[in-house]
């Protein structure tokens, strides 16, 4: 299976990349590429917000990170 990605641009003029998930914010202008090991915790802790403040923005990530 090969996998491809590309970007667009919203009406906030971010390049978006795609594929996107379900329940992506609109005006989301920062991404996040999640890698194996990172949690709701460590990849807040990097963009130096809370856990809450990260699942409010990422709603399919549920609220118990299951989704991550």
């Amino acid at each position: 299976m090969t996998t491809t990605s590309s970007t667009s641009k919203q009406g906030n003029g971010v390049a978006t990349p795609t594929p996107t998930q379900d329940g992506m914010v609109g005006n989301c202008d920062a991404f996040h590429f999640v890698e194996p090991g990172q949690t709701c915790q460590t990849i807040a802790s990097r963009y130096r917000i809370t856990v809450p403040d990260g699942i409010a923005w990422n709603l399919v990530v549920g609220s118990d990170c299951t989704g991550l």
